[in-house]
C-alpha cells in the first residue's frame, strides 16, 4: 500500500513538471517578446546598461608656497669713506721763551669779586659795565648772584722779546685756574688806535693747557676790511650793523702761513693766569697799538664782533673784557676806553688825579 502511494505521488510530480514545460514564456532567451495575434516578433531595444561612474578623485596637488611680493631692493648707498684726519701741522721752528712783561704795561681791571657777599647781588663798580661803550664787566649771571671767578679779569700785562709779544691776563682764582671748564680767553689789538679791533688772538677751551707753550686751539683772526665796530667804533650802533666782524683767519692750531704765529699756556708762575705769545710782525708795522683782554664762558664768534653791536645788554653774561692800554706810547686817558690814568695833582703834596675818558665828557680827572 505504501509502495503504491509513493508511485502515485511520483506520477503526480512528473505530470506537474511536464505541464510546466509546455507553457509559453513571455520572452525567450534572446530577448524577443511575442505579440498576441501576430506572427512577428518585436525585438525590444536593448537598454544600455548604465554603469555607475566611479567618482573621480582628484589628486591633491601639492600647495605651492606663497610667493611673497619681491621687496624692492634698496638702492645701494655709497658708504662715505671716513675723512682722513688732516696731516699734523708743521713742526714749530721757533718757540716762545719765558714771558717778558713790562711794569708800565701792567694794568688792573675792575674786580667784581671784591664786592662778593654770599647770596647777595654783586655791586659792579661805577663805569665798569657800560654796554653801549663796549665796557663789559659781567663774570656772573643776570641776577649778579652766580659769580664765576674764572671769568673775572683782575689784571693784564704785556711785554716782548726779540721775536714775540707776550700778554698775560689774571683772573680771580686764588687757588688757580680751572682749565677743565673749557672757557675762552683772548687778547684784542687796535693797530691804528682808532677804537676798533684789528687782530683777535684767543684760545678756545684751554682744557688741554698746562704750563708748556702750545699751539692747539689757538687762533688768530684779522679784520682786513676794517669794519669791526660798525659805524661807530667803541659805541653800540643804533642801526643794525653790516659789519662781518673778523673775517679772515690767519692761524689755527699750527696751520697757516706761519706755524709759530701764536701760542698759549697757563702761567707756570701764576696758576690763575693765561699767557699768550704772538709774533711781533703781526703788529710791528705800527708805531704803537692799543690792547685789551677777554674772558668768556662761551667760545668766541669772531664774525659777531663787536658784541655790543650784535646783542642787547640783557643777552650776554658770563663775559668780561678789560679796559684798554697803549703800547709804545705814553698813557693817554683821551683814548677810547682807556684804563684810568694817574696824573699829578695840580696842588703840590696832594695825591695823584685819576683820569678816565668818556665819549660824552672827554677826559675826566678825579683829583683829591
Amino acid at each position: 500500500m505504501l509502495r503504491l502511494f509513493k508511485v502515485l505521488c511520483l506520477t503526480l510530480i512528473m505530470a506537474f513538471i511536464l505541464q510546466a514545460c509546455s507553457l509559453s514564456l513571455p520572452f525567450d532567451l534572446e530577448g524577443k517578446v511575442p505579440i498576441t495575434g501576430a506572427d512577428e516578433v518585436v525585438e525590444l531595444p536593448e537598454e544600455p546598461v548604465q554603469q555607475e561612474e566611479a567618482p573621480v578623485i582628484e589628486e591633491a596637488q601639492p600647495e605651492e608656497p606663497a610667493v611673497e611680493a619681491e621687496a624692492e631692493e634698496p638702492e645701494p648707498v655709497e658708504e662715505e669713506e671716513p675723512e682722513e684726519p688732516p696731516p699734523p701741522p708743521p713742526a714749530p721752528q721757533l718757540m716762545p721763551g719765558e714771558a717778558i712783561l713790562i711794569d708800565a704795561q701792567t694794568v688792573k681791571d675792575c674786580y667784581s669779586g671784591g664786592s662778593l657777599v654770599a647770596g647777595e647781588p654783586i655791586v659792579v663798580g661805577t663805569g665798569c659795565d657800560v654796554w653801549r661803550l663796549n665796557f663789559i664787566e659781567r663774570p656772573f649771571d643776570p641776577s649778579r648772584v652766580d659769580y664765576n671767578p674764572n671769568l673775572d679779569i683782575v689784571r693784564q700785562e704785556l711785554g716782548y722779546d726779540d721775536d714775540f709779544y707776550y700778554a698775560r691776563l689774571m683772573v680771580d682764582m686764588k687757588e688757580g685756574m680751572q682749565p677743565d671748564l673749557g672757557f675762552s680767553y683772548g687778547v684784542e689789538l687796535d693797530l691804528d688806535v682808532d677804537g676798533d679791533g684789528d687782530v683777535l688772538i684767543y684760545v678756545n677751551g684751554p682744557e688741554f693747557m698746562e704750563d708748556e707753550w702750545s699751539r692747539e686751539r689757538v687762533l688768530v683772526w684779522q679784520d682786513l676790511n676794517d669794519d669791526v665796530g660798525g659805524a661807530t667804533p667803541v659805541e653800540k650802533d643804533e642801526a643794525p650793523t653790516e659789519s662781518d666782524g673778523y673775517e679772515f683767519i690767519y692761524f689755527e692750531s699750527g696751520y697757516g702761513d706761519d706755524p709759530d704765529a701764536a701760542w698759549a699756556r697757563i702761567s707756570p708762575t701764576y696758576p690763575s693766569a693765561v699767557e699768550f705769545a704772538f709774533k711781533k710782525y703781526l703788529v710791528e708795522k705800527e708805531d704803537s697799538f692799543m690792547w685789551w683782554m677777554w674772558a668768556s664762558m662761551e667760545p668766541y664768534d669772531p664774525h659777531m664782533f663787536d658784541y655790543v653791536d650784535r646783542f642787547e645788554k640783557e643777552e650776554k653774561y658770563f663775559i668780561d673784557n678789560s679796559c684798554r692800554w697803549i703800547m709804545h706810547a705814553p698813557p693817554n686817558a683821551n683814548l677810547p676806553n682807556s684804563c684810568p690814568v694817574f696824573k699829578a695833582a695840580p696842588t703840590p703834596g696832594v695825591g695823584p688825579c685819576v683820569c678816565t675818558w668818556s665819549r660824552q665828557q672827554g677826559l675826566v680827572c678825579d683829583c683829591p
